[in-house]
């Protein structure tokens, strides 16, 4: 992972290690479905809705996260049902979304799907009519108003769903939810323990940039794992699997 800003040196530098940390221990503890999932009150499988808008400062954001199966022009994004799916989308720099794990359940339910960077960036439209994916400049806007890169994480994050000591307060309505990831490997990782959201813009041909939350890390003064307030503007490959935020046009 890349970190983009580097003015709080030292302090992104303990991110990196604290997040190789934090992969492994979520990694092995992700199996279990949280306490505030309730069941019975999960809907069937979503299809395209239409956003639900949250204001935030000057900005209006989409509430959930994108669960779109379908382009704005009505044509199907492809579903990666496989790791070996996603795996041949990725190098074929093509347009997918999966489900966490690639099986549609109760549990997973509450996140949304996962899109690689190439149907954020298609054509034909990801985001649904009258919304748009937010630019880095937008996310950036909102990172700011929200308490900086430092202190964002904690209030942008939901009250709930999050490992451990990793929720947040949720000040504005956005409940970021700890969705985790889908590797270009067709590796999926940090179920309710990392939040992490496309934007629109391009670093270079392979990578894009990418908005990530992580829920606890390791407090070298505390001497244990607490709660992690940052929001992060990273690098990532194109080929990952990420939540979707949209912003109104």
């Amino acid at each position: 992972m890349m970190f983009l800003n580097k003015n709080s040196g030292n302090y992104f530098t303990c991110i990196f290690w604290t997040f190789a940390v934090l992969t492994m221990v979520v990694s092995c503890s992700t199996n279990e479905a949280p306490n505030t999932v309730n069941k019975k009150s999960v809907p069937a499988e979503r299809g395209d809705e239409k956003p639900e808008p949250v204001k935030i400062g000057n900005q209006e954001w989409s509430a959930k996260n994108l669960s779109v199966a379908h382009f704005k022009n009505g044509e199907e994004i492809p579903q990666a049902k496989s790791a070996e799916d996603w795996v041949k989308a990725c190098n074929d720099k093509k347009p997918a979304w999966c489900y966490y794990d690639f099986k549609f359940t109760d549990e997973y339910a509450p996140f949304g799907r996962l899109y690689n960077w190439y149907a954020v960036n298609d054509s034909r439209g990801l985001a649904p009519e009258g919304w748009h994916i937010p630019s880095e400049a937008e996310w950036y806007d909102l990172i700011s108003f929200a308490g900086q890169e430092e202190y964002a994480g904690r209030y942008l994050k939901s009250k709930d769903l999050w490992l451990g000591d990793g929720n947040g307060v949720d000040e504005y309505g956005f409940r970021a939810l700890p969705a985790g990831l889908c590797e270009s490997n067709g590796n999926c990782d940090l179920w309710m323990g990392m939040a992490n959201f496309w934007t629109s813009a391009a670093k270079n041909d392979s990578t894009a940039v990418a908005v990530s939350m992580m829920g606890v890390s390791y407090d070298v003064e505390l001497g244990r794992d607490a709660a992690f307030s940052a929001c992060m503007v990273t690098g990532e490959p194109n080929g990952a699997g990420f939540s979707v935020r949209c912003i109104k046009d």
